[in-house]
């Protein structure tokens, strides 16, 4: 029998938010995950629930580098887009896009296309799926969008690419390499950029690694750390 205080039981999990991040932000937490419910029903899709990285089918040496499945909150999302109104014409890549909450995202704010590059065959089907379900409600023009299965850290960017999504998806050694990747689509094809990093847990290596990007703002949002960088000013973006 599951104790009431249990990690596993909805009020544990609250009561180890407030220890953990304190009253106000475990506040704006479980509102961002109740918008997230509403989100599913009202779409039909499956984003919300989180899965720990032993259900992901991710193997060996990419395990121990993976993070659990967590989705982006809605609300937070929405924050953003309301912050820095990227051009529509933008290209957005996921990566580690688990179910796909992103890529929904995105296609509602109305990016030119949306890409979710992910290594877990579980989540890549779930997220094509959501994918279709949204797509069947959006006019026949609307953004186009496409999930990857991939190592993140292998995937060669096509050069139209223009804002870079990451949610704490992987440990360091894996974001050196894709900001490798990116710092070398830039030099190709020189373009204003920007990275945003829900959760930045290895701000650091980014900050390190991705020479062309400046700070362009720090925020909390869903009760999450987000930091947004980018190759222009924000007002270049509008």
């Amino acid at each position: 029998m599951v104790q009431a205080g249990s990690p596993r039981t909805l009020s544990g999990q609250v009561f180890e938010s407030i220890r953990s991040i304190g009253y106000r932000r475990t506040c704006s937490v479980v509102l961002s995950r109740l918008a997230d419910y509403v989100f599913d029903l009202r779409y039909g899709t499956d984003t919300v629930q989180t899965r720990e990285v032993d259900e992901l089918g991710v193997p060996g040496a990419h395990k121990m580098r993976a993070q659990r499945y967590q989705p982006t909150g809605s609300l937070p999302f929405r924050t953003l887009m309301q912050l820095y109104r990227f051009p529509r014409s933008s290209v957005l890549v996921d990566f580690g896009a688990g179910k796909g909450r992103v890529l929904l995202m995105g296609m509602l704010y109305g990016f030119r296309k949306v890409i979710g590059v992910e290594f877990s065959a579980p989540l890549c089907r779930t997220a094509r799926e959501n994918v279709a379900r949204l797509a069947a409600r959006l006019p026949a023009n609307a953004t186009l969008a496409e999930v990857v299965q991939q190592d993140a850290a292998e995937y060669a960017l096509r050069g139209d690419e223009d804002v870079f999504y990451f949610f704490h998806p992987f440990d360091q050694e894996i974001l050196r390499r894709i900001l490798a990747r990116i710092d070398a689509s830039l030099e190709r094809r020189p373009r204003r950029a920007w990275i945003v990093y829900y959760l930045p847990v290895h701000v650091a290596a980014l900050e390190a690694c991705a020479p062309k990007f400046a700070l362009l703002g720090e925020h909390l949002l869903g009760g999450y750390p987000c930091s947004v960088y980018g190759t222009a000013r924000v007002g270049d973006a509008q």
